[in-house]
């Protein structure tokens, strides 16, 4: 049985969780799980990455690009794992130091790599191209059957709920929200668009200025 390090967004963690849900417990009772950031199902838990990279034989990555996830993975972090490791990266380009790893890669300190995402795309000019134990995708992970479908149930749901006036999660002109954060919120929206509406009819003129004001906790 070989260790996985899943690397993910809070978001992330229980649906990558669930790809491994067939082997999750055998994993589990034999102390091959390891998982970065908490996450309840799972009693091995490893905070801190370095804890990690030279137990792993497999480390898999899902989470967005951001100034803390930019070059996460470069020399040191490298030098560090196991050898003949696995990495899989299909979250965003630059988590991973390419020119770094291809050094790695020749080395042979990196076993294999599956990378669905790359600097600088679409640019095809990668140093990973070079290596027969790379197995390199152009950006198309979404482009299964299960994802398509999934991605086609999520469209009709969310065209329905905008044409209900209802809150459309991946609206294109705002942040998008944390199903956490929705769950928190999404009782409020109905309530504030009926308070605008009600407050129209008694004020003929447009509004101005609007003033929110909030207390306790949610």
């Amino acid at each position: 049985m070989k260790p996985i390090f899943v690397k993910a967004t809070t978001h992330d963690k229980a649906e990558v969780a669930a790809l491994f849900d067939d082997v999750r417990k055998d994993l589990e009772q034999k102390g091959n799980f390891m998982w970065s950031g908490d996450y309840p199902k799972l009693d091995y838990l490893y905070e801190d990455i370095e804890d990690v990279l030279p137990l792993a034989d497999f480390i898999t990555v899902h989470m967005p690009k951001t100034y803390e996830t930019m070059n996460m993975f470069g020399p040191e972090q490298f030098a560090a794992m196991k050898d003949g490791v696995i990495l899989v990266n299909v979250a965003r380009d630059g988590v991973f130091n390419e020119k770094s790893l291809a050094d790695f890669l020749a080395a042979e300190k990196i076993g294999a790599i599956g990378f669905d995402v790359f600097e600088g795309e679409p640019h095809p000019a990668t140093p990973l191209r070079e290596f027969s134990n790379a197995i390199l995708t152009p950006h198309i992970g979404a482009a299964t059957v299960e994802a398509q479908r999934r991605a086609g149930v999520q469209i009709a749901t969310f065209v329905a709920q905008g044409l209900m006036g209802s809150f459309v999660p991946t609206t294109v002109n705002m942040s998008n929200v944390p199903p956490e954060v929705m769950d928190k919120f999404g009782a409020y929206i109905n309530a504030s668009q009926m308070m605008g509406r009600f407050l129209s009819q008694i004020e003929q003129d447009i509004p101005r200025q609007l003033v929110l004001t909030g207390s306790g906790t949610l």
